[in-house]
């Protein structure tokens, strides 16, 4: 199962980089992955065939390059970390995402109060689309 949604995020990215060749945009200035989209946005960049200027991922997940069982325990240890950054705060949760400011040192971290997971774009799109905007100038 898990190779099989690992395909599909692939089959997804390179689906996504077909349309922004064949509408002639090797530069997007913004690319937004909510939830595994989070993981489709992470495979363009990191197949290094389009250059996004920004990445925004609403609850986006990380892509682990490990056995099986090994991701299983990481998730768990993510589902149990998620859980305690919230009690723990924005600091926490920079720790759990390691991945990130590992492979993308220009990561910034922003809380958001009263957001679950990937509740941005859905609860206040207002908000989300004026930092969209703010990204761009």
């Amino acid at each position: 199962m898990l190779l099989t949604i690992l395909l599909a995020l692939m089959m997804m990215a390179g689906l996504f980089l077909m349309l922004l060749s064949q509408n002639g945009i090797d530069s997007p200035d913004v690319a937004y992955g909510c939830s595994m989209g989070g993981s489709v946005v992470l495979r363009m960049i990191a197949d290094g065939k389009v250059q996004i200027k920004n990445a925004v991922l609403d609850g986006g997940i990380t892509p682990y390059n490990a056995p099986w069982i090994l991701t299983r325990w990481i998730a768990l240890k993510g589902w149990v970390m998620m859980g305690v950054g919230k009690a723990g705060g924005i600091e926490l949760l920079e720790k759990a995402f390691a991945y990130m400011s590992k492979h993308f040192p220009n990561t910034e971290y922003i809380e958001m109060e009263g957001l679950g997971h990937a509740g941005m774009a859905t609860l206040r799109p207002d908000d989300f689309a004026q930092r969209i905007i703010n990204l761009l100038n």
